[in-house]
């Protein structure tokens, strides 16, 4: 059973760079249920067709709070001694800290700069190491530890606003 193809083509596709944003146009995922994979389109419309609840739950916007408060100083991180990337971890949020803890973070970083001749070496291997497994990994740990879910609803709102999309609240009440 494959699952996920479209996560795992970005996962391989994106370290290689070269890549860019289309935002002149849109893809619409097909809305039927599938039990192909465990996960997905497919399931998750199987799972809302089964389900009697009107709305699901979905990752807190605070566990993508406290992964900006990381990959904004990633560049802060290079070249510097095991102390002072210490003291940065450590003023992370607790969830993102003891993750990167049980990560060992501060030996990647170590390895990360035996390797990287620049910056933008550093951002990019800290990426690879960093990928889009371990920040799923992260936001599962977080949920289930720290960060209550939140209907899908309250995320976008949250989501909006935090972009700067101020007013969104109003307008979909608005709508109800």
């Amino acid at each position: 059973r494959k699952a996920g193809e479209d996560f795992y083509f970005l996962h391989k596709i994106i370290p290689l760079g070269h890549f860019l944003d289309i935002t002149c146009t849109r893809v619409i995922p097909s809305p039927r249920a599938s039990n192909r994979a465990p996960f997905g389109t497919g399931a998750a419309i199987s799972k809302y067709l089964a389900s009697e609840k009107e709305e699901f739950l979905t990752y807190s916007p605070e566990c993508f709070t406290a992964l900006r408060l990381l990959f904004v100083q990633v560049a802060t991180f290079y070249k510097k001694q095991r102390d002072h990337n210490e003291i940065r971890i450590n003023a992370l949020p607790e969830s993102l800290r003891l993750y990167l803890h049980d990560l060992h973070a501060l030996d990647a970083f170590e390895e990360i700069n035996a390797n990287s001749g620049s910056v933008s070496a550093f951002i990019k291997r800290f990426y690879r190491w960093f990928d889009a497994f371990r920040v799923v990994k992260y936001l599962n740990y977080a949920s289930q530890h720290y960060y209550k879910q939140v209907l899908v609803r309250e995320a976008a709102i949250a989501f909006l606003e935090i972009t700067g999309i101020k007013g969104i609240s109003e307008k979909i009440s608005a709508l109800e």
